[in-house]
């Protein structure tokens, strides 16, 4: 680049034109593609710098702490506000009634005339005896075993199921009259009904023999039939049922 600026100021000084004050050629040409070719560079060092500056801000990490945690919620809208309510949050309370603890509920009497809504339904005829033996309101077990083979007296069955094998002897448990006896084809199966004639009746379920006919008096622990599984029961025993002035009470209140 040196020799070529000597020769072109030797060309410059030898073709010097004195009449027309003019040179051969553009002097400043040299300058020229000198500024252009650093203009040049100049661009493309900036290119580069900006592109290297977008590479470093692509690659750089995120800053956490400019980071929200997830959280979920549930968004509940309706037509005047948004009201933004945590998953967990408790469950508003209703009627702010609290809880109520160890409610006793009242014990439910059950009439003969529901019998159909708490057991079965007999479907057997009673009668009206004249000259009943009268009971003396002393009950006696209806069965040599004292104990449950099977369900309690509850609202729901209103009657014990007491233990007692197939055949087994049954006994009146007070003094009476039969005014029921016969096949219950709701599901007592074979059964007795005695009227005692001082407001309480009793009911013998499930037998496996009637030993005694209509209006027949009988005793307090008289025999009137075998233990068995007749009707709706699961393996033989004797349901026992007792009820005061039409309505059922537990057959614990009268056994001895």
């Amino acid at each position: 680049m040196k020799g070529e600026l000597i020769f072109e100021r030797a060309c410059f000084l030898r073709c010097y034109n004195k009449n027309h004050n003019e040179f051969p050629f553009n002097q400043s040409l040299p300058n020229t593609n000198m500024k252009s070719i650093r203009n040049y560079l100049i661009a493309v060092f900036l290119g580069l710098l900006f592109a290297g500056w977008n590479w470093q801000v692509a690659r750089a990490p995120q800053d956490e702490s400019t980071v929200m945690p997830a959280t979920a919620f549930t968004q509940v809208e309706n037509e005047q506000d948004v009201t933004v309510i945590p998953e967990k949050a408790p469950l508003p309370a209703v009627n702010n009634q609290p809880e109520s603890v160890n409610t006793v509920m009242p014990e439910k009497t059950v009439t003969l005339s529901e019998l159909g809504s708490t057991t079965a339904t007999p479907k057997i005829e009673t009668y009206s005896c004249a000259n009943g033996t009268a009971g003396s309101g002393e009950f006696v077990w209806p069965a040599d075993n004292h104990s449950l083979s099977g369900n309690n007296y509850t609202a729901d069955h209103p009657g014990i199921d007491i233990t007692a094998g197939e055949g087994s002897s049954v006994y009146a448990a007070d003094g009476g009259i039969v005014i029921a006896e016969g096949n219950d084809t709701a599901s007592y199966g074979n059964m007795i009904q005695i009227d005692h004639g001082n407001g309480y009746l009793t009911v013998y379920a499930h037998l496996s023999v009637i030993g005694v006919k209509i209006c027949q008096s009988v005793e307090a622990g008289q025999w009137i039939g075998a233990a068995g599984s007749t009707g709706n029961a699961r393996g033989a025993h004797l349901h026992f049922e007792v009820a005061q002035d039409g309505s059922y009470i537990s057959p614990w209140n009268v056994l001895p």
